[in-house]
Parts: C-alpha cells; sequence; structure tokens
C-alpha cells in the first residue's frame, strides 16, 4: 500500500479534493482528514494496526491530510511516506521528523530554508515560475484559455524506480483554472510518482475538469 502525505492549512485550497477525485480512477483509496481521526474514530490502538487493516482490505492507497497540529505527532517518526506534498511551503518551517520518499512542494511559495535542502528523500518542485521542476510553459495570462501546455523540466524517478523524462504536453480545459491550477499541477505530479503514465492521466484530468465546468 502506497501512502501519501498532504500538509495543508486551509480547506479552501481544495487539494484534497482534486486528488482523490483524479486518483480513484487508479486507485482503490482511502482518504483521512486528519492523522488524528485515525486513532480517535477507527477503534485501533497502534497506526501499525491500522495500515495492517486497510492493506487487509485491499486499500492500495492511504491519502492522508496533515494538519498544522499533527506534524509533530511521535507516531509519525515511525511512518514513513511515499510522498510528502507541502501544498505551501512558507507555513511549514520544519519537517524534519517526518520520513518521506519523494518531497513535492509549491515552488512559488518556497522559502529558502533549510528543512526542504537538507531533507533526505527526491525532491520535485511545482509552480508557474519556469524554475520550478513542472510548470505550465504556455498558458494564458486570465487562465482562461481552452488549453494548456504543461512541462516536466527535470526527469522524474517513479516508486517503481522508472524514469519519466522531460517533456512538454497538452492538457485541454473546460473552464478557467487560475483557482486549481497549482491543485493541478500537484496532482499531475504525484500520479507520475505512483506511476501513472501520462497517456491515462491526461483524460482523467480533463474528465475532472469537465466535471468541475458542471458543478460551478
Amino acid at each position: 500500500m502506497k501512502i501519501i502525505g498532504l500538509i495543508e492549512e486551509y480547506e479552501e485550497f481544495g487539494t484534497l479534493t482534486t486528488l482523490y477525485k483524479i486518483f480513484k480512477k487508479f486507485y482503490n483509496i482511502k482518504v483521512v482528514t486528519s492523522y488524528k481521526k485515525i486513532l480517535k474514530n477507527t477503534g485501533f490502538t497502534t497506526l501499525d494496526k491500522y495500515l495492517l487493516h486497510l492493506a487487509e482490505n485491499s486499500t492500495d492507497l492511504l491519502l492522508i491530510k496533515l494538519k498544522p497540529s499533527e506534524i509533530f505527532h511521535k507516531e509519525l517518526k515511525n511512518m514513513k511516506f511515499n510522498i510528502l506534498l507541502l501544498s505551501d511551503a512558507k507555513q511549514f518551517l520544519n519537517i524534519g521528523s517526518i520520513q518521506t520518499d519523494n518531497l513535492v512542494y509549491n515552488y512559488d511559495n518556497y522559502i529558502n530554508n533549510s528543512f526542504i535542502r537538507e531533507h533526505r528523500s527526491n525532491k520535485y518542485s511545482f509552480g508557474l515560475s519556469y524554475n520550478a521542476d513542472f510548470f505550465p510553459s504556455s498558458i494564458g495570462l486570465d487562465f482562461s484559455n481552452n488549453q494548456i501546455m504543461l512541462c516536466i523540466n527535470k526527469n522524474i524517478s517513479t516508486l517503481s524506480g522508472k524514469n519519466v523524462e522531460s517533456q512538454e504536453f497538452l492538457v485541454k480545459l473546460n473552464i478557467s483554472v487560475e483557482s486549481k491550477i497549482y491543485n493541478i499541477l500537484a496532482a499531475f505530479i504525484c500520479s507520475l510518482l505512483l506511476d501513472i503514465d501520462l497517456t491515462s492521466l491526461i483524460p482523467q484530468v480533463e474528465l475532472f475538469l469537465k466535471e468541475e465546468k458542471i458543478n460551478v
């Protein structure tokens, strides 16, 4: 079972919902909206027992949202994430105690602190800046174009060890993505790390955006 940790302070960012709606096509996913609720509401006395229960019930992807107050929980020191996603790097100045194979963070909110630079993990950034590892290379200033070109700026090593080479690809849009652009970028880079290939991923993201248009 693969585990993704999302560190995000504000509900209105909507990152958790975006990730879930895209991942559910490819994984039997379980979402936990607060780390503390695992032991409080499930009846399990330890985190290991809860994870074993999920694995035995065919859950193959666990998505956990970590609130700022939960980052230093003692049980997290014994847990290793496959991917740790920082939606707003400015809010979290120390995650050194959390173990992860891959650290994904918002480059546009990145401040040059040692907690990211020195963290022992593969690091991938996303943002609107051309200096990010994953960014939109062609998009209208008003974010209202009917398509967007996305650029992988450096090779990505997936969880299975495959290599996704630097490249550009096109995604069709049905809505203005200004409020969702960071969520979409984060979902893409996490999906690639999870070995979801672009030929399957792009249609799923486009479907998600189409459904968002209907629900507006």
